[in-house]
């Protein structure tokens, strides 16, 4: 591939055309585009064979079996140990995908290994047992004038696909592209396509008053509830707070280094290296921690957060669908049995599995956007809450352990620490301030 002739196209007004600029450098590349994916799936049965006429088509002209009989439809190819083999052979992680687990996190901490690694191609592959098409044959109950004949009829079974996540050499190419500043910023040009008649907009993130915050909290059991409240002193991802250990914090001087996560049950890096850092830790915050310690589940790794069943750190997801989500429906009265803001629904009676449905389903649909709020919900609110103090825009970038908010803003150095404690201090406050008024 030749440089680009800065001459021809200077880089200023490259930079004014993103998109013709990539078209011209990488133009004999953009088939290549449309046959590059993030993930290949191989599917355990011929999903091209979908009717009964070209399963006769395949094994009588392609294969060249005059019978279709069961023996011939029960046959099974060796691919899964092809899979087995090249796994192995290039060191690639292979497992059973995980019930109720977005794949995608699932492999995520692998991605991040290879990106770091500066390296492309397949970095997992997870296996998944999931239902496809079908045939089964039988012999006509009458005679006919071909002896071959058989009756072939759709049926569902379940098969073995094998899903390979790749990283693909595109970003690659844009990176180069980038590093010769042909782009006014660091965007892929394709985000800045607009299709005709697409008006899709990303939902506002739901920011939580105190209030709201307050009565959610009530609903909350241990170790919930100082899960969520380290949640909202601090501003921490899910997967952080997950992934804290004991020796993460020093509570002589009063801070918290958050160095790792805890994703789809594996241990892993901060999401960016601006995540590394450390944060302060409000006195108020130390005290509530400290009395966690005294129940917490005691490991070997020193988990804050540990299950009993498992001694592993919790699923967040888990948590978030079965305790923070019908607790922020509570929000809201409940229409069905009159349960006020703040009360879990009223029962008769037991559910038939024996547990308590803490609320109607009239009463989610009410809620509205209160029904989907999530972990990262409580970092919206942070954020939102750390404006209100009015602490400088260095001071709240680094609170928040986001990349620099732009690259001119990097000589003003880093926040001095006592300006990072009163703007995180400021927002301890209103977090805690209802729950000690409660106690």
């Amino acid at each position: 591939m030749d440089l680009p002739n800065h001459h021809v196209s200077p880089a200023r007004s490259a930079a004014a055309r993103p998109v013709e600029t990539f078209t011209r450098l990488f133009g004999s590349l953009l088939l290549f585009v449309y046959h590059c994916f993030d993930r290949v799936v191989i599917n355990g049965y011929l999903s091209g064979l979908s009717r009964p006429g070209q399963v006769v088509h395949f094994f009588q002209k392609v294969v060249g079996e005059p019978v279709i009989g069961k023996e011939v439809l029960s046959r099974r190819t060796n691919y899964q140990k092809s899979v087995e083999s090249f796994a192995s052979n290039h060191g690639i992680g292979l497992e059973w995908a995980e019930p109720k687990v977005r794949k995608e996190d699932y492999v995520r901490p692998a991605l991040r290994r290879m990106e770091r690694a500066g390296r492309h191609g397949v970095y997992f592959i997870l296996k998944s047992m999931e239902q496809g098409q079908t045939f089964r044959s039988a012999v006509p109950r009458f005679a006919t004038g071909d002896p071959n004949y058989r009756i072939l009829a759709r049926q569902r079974s379940r098969f073995t696909h094998s899903y390979f996540y790749i990283r693909d050499v595109m970003d690659l190419m844009f990176e180069c592209a980038a590093r010769w500043e042909l782009f006014n910023d660091r965007r892929n040009p394709i985000q800045i396509v607009r299709i005709k008649d697409s008006t899709k907009r990303r939902p506002r993130p739901t920011v939580l008053t105190v209030t709201e915050y307050d009565a959610i909290l009530a609903l909350l059991k241990e170790p919930y509830r100082t899960m969520v409240i380290v949640a909202q002193c601090l501003g921490l991802r899910v997967s952080e707070i997950a992934a804290l250990q004991w020796d993460d914090f020093d509570f002589e001087k009063n801070l918290l280094l958050v160095q790792r996560s805890f994703v789809s049950g594996h241990v892993d890096d901060v999401k960016t290296e601006y995540s590394r850092d450390y944060v302060p830790l409000h006195e108020s915050l130390v005290e509530i921690l400290l009395a966690w310690s005294k129940d917490a589940l005691t490991t070997k790794v020193g988990w804050v957060f540990a299950s009993a069943l498992t001694n592993k750190p919790y699923h967040p997801t888990e948590i978030q669908n079965r305790h923070i989500r019908p607790a922020a429906c509570c929000l809201v009265e409940c229409p069905k049995c009159g349960a006020g803001v703040g009360v879990w629904c009223r029962q008769d009676q037991l559910t038939p599995n024996g547990k308590r449905l803490q609320v109607h389903e009239e009463r989610r649909t009410l809620a509205g956007q209160y029904a989907s709020i999530g972990w990262h919900t409580f970092r919206h609110t942070y954020r939102s809450w750390l404006d209100e103090t009015g602490a400088p825009m260095k001071v709240r970038q680094e609170l928040m352990r986001h990349a620099p908010i732009q690259t001119t803003m990097n000589v003003y150095g880093q926040a001095m620490a006592s300006s990072k404690r009163e703007a995180n201090g400021k927002v301890v406050g209103m977090v805690l301030k209802p729950v000690r008024a409660s106690a």
